[in-house]
Protein backbone atom coordinates (compact mmCIF):
# COMPACT_ATOMS: atom_id res chain seq x y z
CA UNK A 1 0.00 0.00 0.00
CA UNK A 2 2.95 2.07 1.22
CA UNK A 3 4.40 1.34 -2.64
CA UNK A 4 1.36 1.92 -4.27
CA UNK A 5 1.20 5.64 -2.75
CA UNK A 6 5.16 6.44 -3.14
CA UNK A 7 3.98 5.32 -7.13
CA UNK A 8 1.54 7.55 -7.10
CA UNK A 9 2.83 10.60 -6.09
CA UNK A 10 5.93 9.56 -8.53
CA UNK A 11 3.31 9.51 -11.25
CA UNK A 12 2.18 13.19 -10.20
CA UNK A 13 5.73 14.62 -10.34
CA UNK A 14 6.31 13.09 -13.57
CA UNK A 15 3.36 14.57 -14.98
CA UNK A 16 3.81 17.97 -13.34
CA UNK A 17 7.33 17.98 -14.67
CA UNK A 18 5.94 17.46 -18.25
CA UNK A 19 3.46 20.00 -18.26
CA UNK A 20 6.29 22.43 -16.91
CA UNK A 21 8.55 21.20 -19.68
CA UNK A 22 5.41 21.50 -22.28
CA UNK A 23 4.61 24.91 -21.28
CA UNK A 24 8.16 26.17 -21.10
CA UNK A 25 8.23 24.64 -24.48
CA UNK A 26 5.22 26.39 -25.95
CA UNK A 27 6.22 29.69 -24.20
CA UNK A 28 9.68 29.95 -26.58
CA UNK A 29 7.80 28.88 -29.81
CA UNK A 30 5.16 31.55 -28.74
CA UNK A 31 8.04 34.30 -28.32
CA UNK A 32 10.02 32.76 -31.19
CA UNK A 33 7.25 33.11 -33.42
CA UNK A 34 6.40 36.92 -32.39
CA UNK A 35 10.10 37.68 -32.58
CA UNK A 36 10.20 36.43 -36.32
CA UNK A 37 6.62 37.91 -37.24
CA UNK A 38 8.67 41.11 -35.95
CA UNK A 39 11.72 40.68 -38.16
CA UNK A 40 9.43 40.20 -40.80
CA UNK A 41 7.36 43.14 -40.20
CA UNK A 42 11.25 45.37 -40.10
CA UNK A 43 12.05 43.73 -43.01
CA UNK A 44 8.90 44.63 -45.17
CA UNK A 45 9.46 48.38 -44.30
CA UNK A 46 12.98 48.61 -45.35
CA UNK A 47 11.39 47.39 -48.91
CA UNK A 48 9.25 50.24 -48.65
CA UNK A 49 11.53 52.77 -47.36
CA UNK A 50 13.72 52.15 -50.12
CA UNK A 51 11.04 52.27 -53.11
CA UNK A 52 10.09 55.64 -51.37
CA UNK A 53 13.60 56.92 -50.99
CA UNK A 54 13.76 56.26 -54.80
CA UNK A 55 11.03 58.25 -55.89
CA UNK A 56 12.02 60.84 -53.29
CA UNK A 57 15.60 60.89 -54.98
CA UNK A 58 14.20 60.87 -58.55
CA UNK A 59 12.10 64.09 -57.37
CA UNK A 60 15.41 66.26 -55.76
CA UNK A 61 17.35 64.75 -58.88
CA UNK A 62 14.64 66.82 -61.26
CA UNK A 63 14.69 69.78 -58.86
CA UNK A 64 18.46 70.08 -58.99
CA UNK A 65 18.62 69.70 -62.25
CA UNK A 66 16.43 72.47 -63.12
CA UNK A 67 18.49 74.64 -60.89
CA UNK A 68 21.72 73.70 -63.11
CA UNK A 69 19.43 74.81 -66.20
CA UNK A 70 19.35 78.33 -64.32
CA UNK A 71 15.96 78.17 -62.80
CA UNK A 72 16.12 80.54 -59.35
CA UNK A 73 15.05 78.14 -56.63
CA UNK A 74 12.00 80.71 -56.25
CA UNK A 75 11.14 80.05 -60.08
CA UNK A 76 10.48 76.62 -59.70
CA UNK A 77 7.02 75.37 -59.85
CA UNK A 78 5.68 72.51 -58.30
CA UNK A 79 1.92 73.71 -58.26
CA UNK A 80 -0.67 74.92 -60.49
CA UNK A 81 -1.33 78.25 -61.01
CA UNK A 82 -2.97 79.72 -57.37
CA UNK A 83 -2.11 76.67 -55.32
CA UNK A 84 0.25 77.78 -52.91
CA UNK A 85 0.84 74.28 -51.96
CA UNK A 86 0.61 70.70 -53.50
CA UNK A 87 0.42 67.23 -52.75
CA UNK A 88 1.24 63.68 -54.58
CA UNK A 89 -2.37 63.74 -56.97
CA UNK A 90 -3.68 67.15 -57.03
CA UNK A 91 -2.77 70.76 -57.63
CA UNK A 92 -0.13 69.69 -59.70
CA UNK A 93 1.92 72.00 -62.34
CA UNK A 94 1.39 70.68 -65.65
CA UNK A 95 3.20 72.99 -68.46
CA UNK A 96 5.71 75.79 -68.63
CA UNK A 97 9.66 75.68 -68.29
CA UNK A 98 9.48 75.94 -64.78
CA UNK A 99 7.19 73.42 -63.98
CA UNK A 100 8.85 70.44 -62.35
CA UNK A 101 6.33 67.84 -64.18
CA UNK A 102 6.31 69.16 -67.66
CA UNK A 103 8.50 67.82 -70.36
CA UNK A 104 9.76 71.24 -71.40
CA UNK A 105 10.44 71.77 -67.55
CA UNK A 106 11.90 68.98 -65.16
CA UNK A 107 10.52 66.52 -67.06
CA UNK A 108 9.53 64.72 -63.95
CA UNK A 109 7.03 61.84 -64.27
CA UNK A 110 5.12 62.39 -60.96
CA UNK A 111 2.94 59.19 -61.62
CA UNK A 112 5.35 57.11 -58.78
CA UNK A 113 3.74 59.36 -56.30
CA UNK A 114 0.48 58.73 -56.61
CA UNK A 115 -0.94 57.10 -53.25
CA UNK A 116 1.64 58.29 -51.30
CA UNK A 117 0.52 61.02 -49.23
CA UNK A 118 2.58 64.22 -49.33
CA UNK A 119 2.55 67.95 -49.57
CA UNK A 120 5.11 70.31 -51.37
CA UNK A 121 6.06 73.85 -49.57
CA UNK A 122 7.69 76.05 -52.13
CA UNK A 123 10.17 78.61 -50.92
CA UNK A 124 7.31 81.65 -50.75
CA UNK A 125 5.61 79.78 -48.03
CA UNK A 126 8.55 79.89 -45.52
CA UNK A 127 8.73 76.87 -44.53
CA UNK A 128 12.34 76.57 -43.42
CA UNK A 129 14.85 73.25 -41.90
CA UNK A 130 16.81 74.42 -39.47
CA UNK A 131 21.05 74.33 -40.43
CA UNK A 132 20.02 75.66 -43.87
CA UNK A 133 19.14 78.82 -45.99
CA UNK A 134 16.57 81.03 -45.65
CA UNK A 135 14.97 79.57 -48.73
CA UNK A 136 14.49 76.00 -48.71
CA UNK A 137 11.84 74.01 -50.75
CA UNK A 138 10.58 71.39 -48.18
CA UNK A 139 8.53 67.98 -48.60
CA UNK A 140 6.53 66.59 -45.80
CA UNK A 141 4.95 62.20 -46.02
CA UNK A 142 2.46 61.15 -44.01
CA UNK A 143 2.23 57.91 -46.16
CA UNK A 144 5.08 56.31 -48.14
CA UNK A 145 3.60 52.87 -48.81
CA UNK A 146 2.34 52.23 -52.72
CA UNK A 147 -0.93 50.93 -51.02
CA UNK A 148 -1.83 53.74 -48.97
CA UNK A 149 -1.97 53.74 -44.95
CA UNK A 150 0.00 56.01 -42.33
CA UNK A 151 3.51 55.98 -41.65
CA UNK A 152 4.20 53.32 -39.05
CA UNK A 153 6.62 53.34 -36.18
CA UNK A 154 8.37 50.74 -38.14
CA UNK A 155 8.70 52.71 -41.33
CA UNK A 156 9.70 55.32 -39.24
CA UNK A 157 12.76 54.09 -37.77
CA UNK A 158 13.42 52.09 -41.43
CA UNK A 159 14.01 55.65 -42.39
CA UNK A 160 16.61 57.26 -40.34
CA UNK A 161 18.60 54.23 -40.16
CA UNK A 162 18.56 54.34 -43.87
CA UNK A 163 20.27 57.48 -44.20
CA UNK A 164 23.21 56.22 -41.19
CA UNK A 165 21.21 57.59 -38.31
CA UNK A 166 19.87 56.04 -34.91
CA UNK A 167 16.38 55.00 -35.47
CA UNK A 168 15.47 57.02 -32.04
CA UNK A 169 12.34 59.01 -33.22
CA UNK A 170 12.57 62.75 -31.99
CA UNK A 171 9.82 64.76 -31.59
CA UNK A 172 9.92 68.05 -33.78
CA UNK A 173 10.04 71.58 -31.29
CA UNK A 174 8.66 73.53 -33.09
CA UNK A 175 6.76 72.05 -36.43
CA UNK A 176 5.14 73.93 -39.16
CA UNK A 177 7.62 76.62 -39.17
CA UNK A 178 11.13 75.20 -38.90
CA UNK A 179 11.57 71.93 -39.19
CA UNK A 180 14.20 70.10 -36.99
CA UNK A 181 14.70 72.37 -34.73
CA UNK A 182 16.76 70.27 -32.05
CA UNK A 183 20.04 68.76 -31.65
CA UNK A 184 19.91 65.91 -33.43
CA UNK A 185 18.08 66.43 -36.10
CA UNK A 186 19.48 70.06 -36.91
CA UNK A 187 21.31 70.20 -40.39
CA UNK A 188 19.78 67.31 -41.86
CA UNK A 189 18.16 67.02 -45.16
CA UNK A 190 15.82 63.78 -44.20
CA UNK A 191 14.22 62.51 -40.81
CA UNK A 192 11.43 61.24 -39.78
CA UNK A 193 9.72 62.67 -36.98
CA UNK A 194 7.17 62.04 -33.99
CA UNK A 195 4.22 64.79 -34.08
CA UNK A 196 2.16 63.84 -31.29
CA UNK A 197 1.90 60.36 -31.71
CA UNK A 198 1.75 60.88 -35.93
CA UNK A 199 5.03 60.30 -37.99
CA UNK A 200 6.38 62.24 -40.29
CA UNK A 201 8.97 62.52 -43.01
CA UNK A 202 10.61 65.69 -43.46
CA UNK A 203 12.46 66.06 -46.86
CA UNK A 204 14.95 68.94 -48.09
CA UNK A 205 14.64 69.34 -51.89
CA UNK A 206 16.61 72.42 -52.18
CA UNK A 207 17.82 75.57 -50.71
CA UNK A 208 19.66 78.72 -51.37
Amino acid sequence: MIFEVHNERGNVLFLILIAVVLFAALSYAVTQSSRGGGNAKAETSKIEIAEYSQAVTSLRTATQRMRLKGVGINDIEFCAGGFPICGAINNKCTTGENCIYAKEGGGLDGSFLKRRAFTLYPPDQGVRVAGHGSLNIVLLSTAISAGGGLITIEQCEAFNESFGYSPTIYADNTPGTIYGDSTPLEGRWDFCYDDGGFYIIMHLLATN
